[in-house]
């Protein structure tokens, strides 16, 4: 008797282990064995909880087949990763072998805090993600669950699931894999339509793989047109940059500061490469987030409302957030001038936040 050996490489919150379940109850419905364990990641997006599963390829009537906790390098079948870096790390720890693994993958980017962080942009080379990610398996379906996702406005583990059913990675026929999702009884119209849009597209021709070019332009929002004219001024090769920086400022405090910030952009129009770097830097410096400004940001009604989508909740459906909101001492001091702030930290230098507010 033979074992699928299957691996899945999921992020917080897109349902790894509901996934894992409905696999596991659709052997079980299937009149196969199975089991499956899990490894907890570590918070932050800097790494995946992963899930691993072996399924009997049929049923067993002699007694229950041997299993293992973990899995083995090079000697996995099949590993799903529900974002391209996650790919990525599966294939450099040898989950994904060129002589034996299948690897379905999502080629959506979810940034890591690192990259986040980084001064400038930190964002990794998607070419080149994607060339790792295909480069060790021995044969790969890559499509961008997440875009087919939200166009069917299910989770991204159900969009997985149907294409785990339309590729026939596992021994377990497509109605029972439907069926596990019936079987759990939440939310079952729209992780259906998950799965039928997933299923639909492994089975139709191979889409587009989405290859995101860390240097294309940044989305352009929108900016009053007197900003606007101002902008068109500066140099193309900054304009995109300037433009987030100036939404960003008014949003911060107003359109007389974001003209502030313009004015103080000029000084380096005779080189647009350091022009667009001052202004991505600039504009992060002249919205410094002291607690005031944080506690705006989250009791905003435009983020409670994103919070709702993102969750899915019904309208007129309560839900709980909870914040985790405690500043201290230095965070509070950096609200004051530095002749105000310098007694609240004995033997320290009062940090000045470079910033002022001169407005609500």
């Amino acid at each position: 008797m033979t074992t699928t050996r299957f691996m899945i490489a999921a992020l917080g919150g897109e349902g790894g282990g509901v996934l894992t379940n409905w696999i596991v109850g659709a052997a079980a419905a299937a009149g196969l064995k199975a089991q499956a364990t899990s490894v907890p990641g570590v918070a932050q997006r800097t790494g995946a909880t992963t899930y691993y599963i072996e399924v009997a390829d049929e049923a067993d009537s002699q007694g229950d087949p041997i299993f293992a906790l973990m899995p083995v390098s090079g000697d996995v079948d099949v590993v799903v990763a529900s974002e391209l870096l996650e790919a990525v790390r599966m294939a450099e720890r040898g989950y994904v072998a060129g002589d034996r693994t299948f690897l379905l993958a999502s080629t959506h980017r979810v940034l890591t805090t690192n990259e986040k962080l980084t001064r400038g942009d930190g964002r990794a080379d998607a070419a080149a993600l994607m060339r790792a990610a295909e480069k060790g398996s021995r044969d790969r379906f890559l499509f961008d669950a997440a875009a087919i996702a939200r166009a069917a406005g299910s989770p991204i583990n159900a969009v997985l699931l149907g294409a785990v059913a339309a590729l026939e990675l596992l021994p377990i026929p497509r109605e029972a894999l439907r069926g596990a999702i019936e079987a759990g009884g939440i939310a079952v119209a729209r992780n259906l339509k998950g799965f039928d849009a997933g299923y639909a597209t492994a089975k139709g021709t191979t889409p587009e793989i989405a290859k995101t070019d860390a240097g294309a332009a940044l989305p352009a929002p929108a900016v009053a047109r007197s900003l606007d004219a101002r902008i068109a001024s500066m140099p193309e090769e900054a304009r995109d940059v300037i433009r987030i920086g100036v939404a960003r400022l008014v949003d911060y405090q107003n359109a007389a500061y974001a003209n502030l910030y313009l004015s103080r952009l000029e000084r380096f129009s005779d080189d647009p490469v350091l022009m667009r770097e001052v202004a991505r830097h600039l504009a992060v410096r002249m919205s410094f987030e002291d607690i005031i400004r944080v506690a705006q940001l989250k009791i905003r009604a435009s983020r409670l409302e994103r919070v709702r989508n993102d969750i899915r909740a019904e309208p007129g459906q309560p839900i709980e957030l909870i914040d985790f909101f405690k500043p201290g001492i230095p965070e509070l001091a950096d609200m004051l001038p530095p002749h105000g702030a310098a007694p609240c930290l004995p033997g320290r230098t009062a940090r000045a936040s470079g910033t002022r507010r001169i407005s609500a």
